[in-house]
């Protein structure tokens, strides 16, 4: 009996690994058909020519530009830059689905659950990725810096700092959007840190951002046009078009909705982590466009994650409750 119930787990597993898998290759193909920004385009990215701040965001291109010269050097095998987008992109989307599968264990979740939230997730990257029309640019970093912010979470909630500052580094380094991990690190831990504590961890996280970005900055000084605006104003202005209001409140996937009716539902860390949300919607007001509602894409994790402990408590089950 104990037999059959480990080889019917097994087969759960495979089933969920390899559906997981599927997802994921289907979702890559669709992002392929999105047109590039060309500015920030992959080659223009790896050959150094792309403006400010896209030029930054250089990791995924240049590994890229590195795996085709081996490829090149060792063989007639090569790819062409969309290959190697899709190629990343699978990988990536594949790696996040894991990675918000192992946190949602983390706060408490069964398999059950687990599938219900990574449900939420993926219809919140399909609205966010997939459906838009205002906007519908492809960027090679953006489903990476989603697999970076949930593992970042993941490793903030179990406190494993020794993996976490890795992380830091490279998702820096693929997005400067990082110092959301450190609002979240201070929201989250405030009360279970001492403040000696946090002060060490904000200041380390600072040093590396400040690194990373300096390292970047020296590295393509001379090769970089601005494309950076103050959209404040712009973006006040969306808020009075009615005819915008179906994009804009789509953002992550219109998962704030349960967020706010069921708000009484979370636990200090899902309730943590979207405060912390708060300052970086206030910081897109002026250097981001809402109506380009991928640029929520991080908050992503956070909401799918709160929704889904909305929806057990709301029930009969229950997530984490600290």
């Amino acid at each position: 009996m104990k037999k059959t119930l480990n080889i019917r787990r097994l087969l759960t597993a495979v089933l969920i690994a390899a559906t997981g898998l599927f997802i994921s290759l289907h979702f890559a193909d669709l992002r392929m058909h999105r047109p590039e920004y060309r500015p920030a385009g992959v080659v223009k990215i790896a050959s150094g020519q792309a403006k400010y701040p896209y030029q930054y965001r250089s990791l995924l291109p240049l590994a890229a530009l590195k795996i085709h010269h081996l490829l090149s050097e060792h063989g007639s095998f090569k790819l062409k830059a969309k290959e190697y987008c899709f190629v990343f992109e699978s990988l990536f989307t594949y790696a996040l689905l894991i990675s918000f599968w192992f946190y949602l264990v983390s706060l408490g979740a069964d398999r059950l659950h687990c599938l219900l939230g990574e449900g939420l997730l993926l219809l919140a990257l399909t609205v966010t990725y997939l459906v838009p029309r205002q906007y519908p640019i492809y960027y090679l970093y953006d489903i990476p810096s989603l697999f970076f912010f949930t593992t970042g979470l993941l490793l903030l909630r179990r406190k494993n700092w020794f993996f976490f500052y890795p992380v830091f580094i490279f998702a820096t380094w693929n997005r400067e959007t990082t110092l959301l991990l450190t609002v979240a690190f201070l929201f989250t831990h405030r009360h279970t840190l001492s403040r000696q504590t946090l002060t060490k961890h904000v200041t380390a996280q600072a040093a590396i951002w400040l690194a990373v970005k300096t390292t970047l900055l020296l590295a393509y000084a001379t090769r970089i046009d601005a494309v950076f605006h103050n959209n404040f104003l712009l973006n006040l202005a969306y808020f009075v078009t009615p005819a915008l209001y179906p994009t804009l409140l789509s953002a992550v996937g219109y998962l704030w909705l349960p967020v706010v009716l069921g708000w009484k539902y979370l636990g200090s860390w899902n309730r943590s982590l979207v405060l912390s949300a708060m300052p970086f919607f206030a910081a897109m007001l002026f250097v981001g466009n809402m109506v380009e509602i991928r640029i929520f894409g991080e908050l992503i994790p956070v909401f799918a994650a709160a929704s889904l402990e909305i929806f057990i408590k709301g029930g009969t089950g229950r997530i984490e409750s600290g």
